[in-house]
């Protein structure tokens, strides 16, 4: 009885083998096939969304860039920038706060979800009006914001964060 048990034992383990173990690479094959196109899926999504939020922001700087043109082609904002720089110093301080109370009333509130502060310098880079107040006769001539500004052409916007 012992050898037919020990026959029946072996026969069984040698047909589990043969079933168990192509069970097991094909799972393991199956697993590692799956996990490389999870993978790639993941990837190609990963892509697609960053590709659209670069799409996203160039064409939000696009519009900034517009809007920061139609800025320059405002009638009061040149006139009063105007009387600041080449007006009798007398007169400067109240159009000053003018041109100050006109950003802050008139452009800023239009502008406020992707501004927060608006800053008119003239050619030596001294801001002579802001919505900021402390930013007011600061020198921004060695910022590379204002370099970069004031080497493109006249109605050329130039748009950029202020660090």
């Amino acid at each position: 009885m012992s050898l037919f048990r020990s026959i029946k034992i072996k026969l069984i383990i040698f047909s589990l083998c043969i079933s168990l173990i192509p069970i097991a690479i094909i799972t393991t094959l199956y697993y590692f096939k799956a996990k490389g196109t999870l993978k790639c899926q993941i990837l190609e999504e990963l892509k697609i969304i960053a590709e659209s939020k670069s799409l996203h922001i160039l064409s939000f700087m696009e519009t900034n860039k517009v809007r920061t043109s139609d800025f320059s082609t405002d009638g009061y904002i040149r006139e009063k920038l105007e009387l600041i720089v080449h007006g009798k110093e007398a007169f400067r301080q109240g159009t000053v706060t003018r041109l100050n109370k006109y950003l802050v009333k008139n452009k800023l509130p239009v502008y406020r979800r992707y501004l927060t502060a608006i800053v008119l310098a003239d050619k030596y880079g001294k801001v002579v009006s802001s919505t900021t107040k402390g930013l007011i006769g600061m020198d921004m001539a060695d910022q590379e914001l204002f370099k970069q500004a004031i080497s493109k052409k006249y109605g050329e916007p130039y748009v950029d964060r202020l660090c």
